[in-house]
């Protein structure tokens, strides 16, 4: 607890130092003067990706022989959002394969693979935008092409050391029982250690499904859809305050400013995400620090802060049954 209390007041101090070296009253004067009707454009945009990810999720889960209504599933989505929103560097995704175990009593393995195979689309997706947007429309021996390449580097050895550690026999179960022993302090945790090899193999078995060429094509479409409505959130909120922005620049700002915020794990990427993007607009845009800083905040809250929102109400009308992990 005192740990993701200091990472939020780390996540909160970046956003009251961006806002004091863009000058709070043209912050606010920014704030005051955002145009309503481009506000609510993002939040339509919001919606429908909200739905376009939950097609994603259904497809993938479809792949598993796991069968939930779509409706249904979205919310559950929103759910799962709202907790991965709140984690840092967004570790609480697998809350959603929890939820769908307790609603279709199928095992957590096959819908964790899921969310594994979302993620690492999403990675290669938006690590392909970031190399083609940054080698467009950046200057040669830019100082951010460094940041974008380093995250991307990072990611490719991430998901290659996770891909063959979930294929490479025991090697996972080892390390999750070293993980579980190190957590065996928190209540209920220790008593998952005599279920890892279990889950293991299930879950290798899962990820075998994803090894379809057909499968993979299919959702890193659906991703790249998911990925230029985000970016076109971005770009409607700098419009909202009188920063024109082309969808090439929006886009390619969102996805690198992603890829690098990850990796400082503070919550839901909270504040070092603001200060990242701003100094990618800064670098591409003409416009005052003051209105991109105002523009960034606006995106953050029109598209995580509302997972937060409808998040938080349908996990709190959620079945205790659902809750009770």
């Amino acid at each position: 607890m005192k740990k993701r209390l200091s990472l939020l007041f780390v996540s909160l101090g970046l956003i009251a130092l961006l806002i004091y070296f863009s000058d709070p009253h043209k912050v606010v004067a920014a704030l005051k003067a955002a145009n309503p009707y481009y506000i609510l454009v993002a939040l339509g945009l919001w919606f429908i990706g909200t739905l376009v990810r939950t097609f994603r999720w259904k497809y993938l889960l479809n792949e598993t022989d796991i069968e939930v209504p779509f409706t249904e599933l979205w919310r559950y989505y929103v759910a799962g959002l709202f907790v991965a929103n709140i984690t840092p560097a967004k570790t609480g995704e697998p809350a959603r394969a929890v939820f769908i175990k307790k609603l279709t009593d199928k095992s957590f393995s096959k819908a964790m693979s899921t969310v594994i195979v979302e993620k690492a689309t999403d990675i290669f997706v938006m690590s392909i935008i970031s190399l083609v947007g940054i080698s467009l429309i950046a200057s040669p021996g830019s100082g951010l092409m460094f940041w974008v390449y380093l995250a991307i580097i990072t990611y490719a050895a991430l998901i290659l050391s996770s891909i063959y550690l979930i294929f490479s026999g025991r090697k996972l179960e080892k390390l999750l029982k070293k993980i579980i022993r190190l957590l065996s302090f928190i209540p209920r945790i220790s008593s998952l250690e005599e279920r890892t090899e279990e889950f293991v193999d299930k879950l290798r078995s899962s990820m075998k499904i994803y090894r379809s060429k057909t499968v993979l094509i299919k959702t890193s479409l659906i991703t790249l859809a998911v990925t230029l409505i985000s970016g076109s959130i971005l770009m409607v909120s700098l419009w909202s305050v009188g920063v024109e922005v082309s969808f090439l620049v929006a886009v390619t700002v969102f996805v690198s400013t992603v890829l690098i915020s990850f990796l400082t794990m503070l919550p839901g990427t909270l504040g070092s995400g603001e200060v990242i993007m701003v100094a990618f607009l800064i670098a591409f845009l003409g416009a005052s620090r003051g209105d991109l800083t105002t523009a960034v905040l606006l995106r953050r809250v029109l598209e995580p802060f509302v997972y937060i929102f409808v998040g938080g109400i349908i996990v709190a009308t959620m079945p205790k049954d659902i809750l009770n992990w």
